[in-house]
């Protein structure tokens, strides 16, 4: 007998029996069921049915439902087949499907007590443990196993051709009794994240693939983070986190439909004042003179209104702007604002959204999941940044000890430039102290050249107030200052103390085109009030502003002194890194706080801006801001430093 012949035979007896198991339905009565009968090539794959587990192929299926049905054979070391199968009624329906073999996966098993615990690879759901995820891709790989009561439990693995990686460990308890939840989901495990638990960037492969799309998510860019997506789809390297790309690009049309609405609202308030958060916790309040497809324009007091980026609203603010099309006593509202929240770095908040979501009765296991992935990948961006930014401190100071003790040539001193001929003379004790700090400091009272600043390392200068307007600098200026800091220079620049005044005279410095053309910071002068409210001791003829965030240019200084004149920093980049308190309020920027300090960096080059000198006192209110401008100098200077030092 041919074996095609002793196949049909095999198929026809299945046929029979299925069709026994089916049992006849009665005479009139329509039936509703079929059955299937599976074999692959190889044999030996399990076969789900509408995703249960029915049988190891070749296998019989009874009782399916009559209809389209999704079916999959999954077999290790093989690519899963999936094929759309129509039922009919009392009909056995064979079929055939061919498996490839795969040539660079192995398996993970996962034993983590206690059982039940979810397991995760590379942020997508893999079912409870006891746990063995077969055909994961040869390479590194993140794996997080959690259970409601416990903290969650982190392993890096490295799959093995061919091979299962045992992942063994026992969960511990945050508090509460095992397997009870002590609090929200998400609650459990916020905090501060233990540092001996947050990986290196170099240990999460999957968040650092998909980090150029995290950067346009953050931006609000959708549309393109979407075609970034599509892109990776069909790359190899991304290949095996399909299930994270199709998940992302689900959120994302969801996010942007959020976004969209916040700012159509804003067209509602046109012509209305209007309180407005930005990125970095910046308060501003005005008229609202107009919204187009990409900006706002509010009164701030300037001729023409100041034109705003909408995707420099703060993240709370746009969702709730769109309340009213996006309820947010709706659950699964809150759990798509908590993604939105994660994209763009407010954990709290998207811990705070999730907590909102489950309370009302939703699964936020997939959201949950991409909060926390974000949230780790942040902590270890922050971490890899911290002890870079310890290792080059500890650099420098071996080579100063280096150089006294006389093992080495002493470096060339920094050359930093002071441009008297547009500002003001640099107080003496930050001058001295620059020159303490080993720079050179050298003073120029001519317009400024190409070959001045071929030498530099950075240029400082004091806005000398409307006195400067005799000394603008030029385009040509402009641009050289420019190319000079995009080619790795610094600039330092000390924007003018004025006397109070409730009106202030001119609005803009003189030196507006490079600061808010060129490095996109500005300006702008304002009475500057202290809320009565304030606490006791606090003094009301100056400001005592705070570090906002941990930053070299902060390093050892806890306030910093101004005069109640000063202009406050508006049309901000992301690094504000010294604020006053809340209840000090400018008329230039509205209800507090107020930003005094920025710095970002522009091309290779640095550029910091102070809104005035701090207050220079004898005593530790001095020592800090001198220090912190000292601090500015050096970091400002850091590239051509340490490229004049490597030379």
């Amino acid at each position: 007998m041919s074996a095609g012949r002793f196949t049909g035979l095999r198929v026809a007896a299945w046929a029979v029996l299925v069709m026994l198991l089916c049992g006849a339905p009665a005479a009139g009565a329509a039936s509703f069921v079929g059955a299937l009968y599976v074999t692959t090539e190889p044999a030996g794959a399990e076969i789900y049915v509408a995703g249960e587990l029915k049988g190891i192929s070749p296998c019989a299926v009874p009782d399916v439902a009559i209809g389209e049905v999704e079916l999959e054979a999954v077999k290790e070391r093989y690519g899963t087949a999936r094929l759309t199968v129509h039922v009919k009624p009392d009909t056995v329906s064979t079929v055939r499907l061919e498996l490839k073999e795969l040539a660079n996966v192995g398996n993970i098993l996962v034993l983590v007590e206690p059982t039940s615990s979810r397991v995760e690879v590379d942020r997508v759901p893999f079912g409870r443990t006891p746990a063995r995820i077969i055909n994961v891709e040869v390479g590194p790989h993140r794996i997080k196993v959690s259970h409601e009561g416990y903290r969650p439990f982190y392993s890096n693995v490295t799959v093995v051709l061919g091979r299962d990686v045992l992942v063994r460990g026992q969960l511990i308890e945050s508090g509460g009794r095992p397997g009870e939840a002590t609090g929200g989901p998400g609650e459990e495990d916020f905090g501060e994240l233990d540092p001996d638990e947050v990986p290196s960037p170099d240990e999460m492969p999957e968040a650092k693939l998909f980090e150029p799309v995290r950067r346009l998510l953050s931006e609000r860019n959708y549309q393109e983070a979407s075609k970034l997506l599509e892109r990776m789809a069909g790359q190899s390297e991304a290949r095996k986190y399909m299930a994270r790309i199709a998940r992302d690009e689900r959120y994302i049309q969801q996010i942007e439909k959020v976004v969209q609405a916040g700012y159509k609202a804003l067209h509602q308030k046109v012509g209305q004042r209007c309180p407005l958060l930005l990125k970095g916790g910046i308060s501003i309040e005005g008229k609202l003179l107009g919204v187009s497809d990409e900006h706002l324009v509010l009164d701030l007091g300037t001729q023409g209104g100041t034109q705003i980026d909408l995707n420099r609203l703060h993240v709370g603010r746009v969702t709730r702007l769109a309340a009213s099309s996006w309820p947010p006593d709706k659950g699964s509202n809150q759990a798509l604002f908590a993604v939105l929240y994660a994209m763009e770095g407010e954990f709290p908040d998207a811990y705070e959204a999730l907590r909102r979501a489950a309370a009302a009765g939703y699964n936020v296991t997939d959201e949950k999941s991409f909060v926390d992935c974000e949230r780790l990948w942040a902590a270890a961006k922050k971490k890899e940044r911290l002890q870079k930014q310890k290792a080059e401190r500890e650099k420098e100071i071996e080579e100063r000890r280096e150089a006294l003790s006389g093992k080495q040539e002493a470096p060339a001193e920094p050359l930093v430039l002071i441009d008297r001929h547009h500002g003001r003379r640099v107080p003496n004790e930050i001058a001295e102290a620059f020159q303490k700090a080993g720079f050179k400091v050298k003073e120029i009272h001519k317009a400024l050249r190409g070959e001045d600043l071929r030498d530099a390392a950075a240029l400082v200068v004091l806005d000398a107030g409307e006195r400067a307007e005799k000394a603008r600098y030029t385009q040509a200026e402009v641009r050289g200052i420019a190319e000079f800091v995009s080619s790795g220079g610094g600039f330092v620049f000390f924007g003018a103390e004025r006397a109070v005044q409730r009106r202030p005279r001119r609005a803009d410095t003189p030196f507006e085109p490079l600061l808010r053309g060129q490095f996109k910071i500005g300006l702008r002068p304002g009475r500057m009030e202290v809320d009565p409210k304030a606490p006791r001791g606090y003094p009301r003829d100056r400001v005592s502003a705070q570090p906002t965030r941990r930053h070299p240019i902060t390093l050892g200084v806890k306030n910093l002194y101004f005069r109640l004149g000063a202009p406050a920093l508006t049309a901000l980049p992301s690094a504000v890194i010294v604020a006053t308190p809340r209840f000090v309020s400018s008329s230039a920027t509205g209800r507090g706080p107020v930003a005094l300090v920025a710095a970002r960096t522009f091309g290779r080059g640095r550029v910091v801006v102070f809104s005035a000198v701090p207050e220079i006192k004898k005593g530790d209110r001095g020592a800090e801001a001198v220090r912190v401008c000292v601090n500015a100098v050096r970091w400002a200077t850091y590239v051509r430093a340490g490229a004049a030092r490597s030379n």
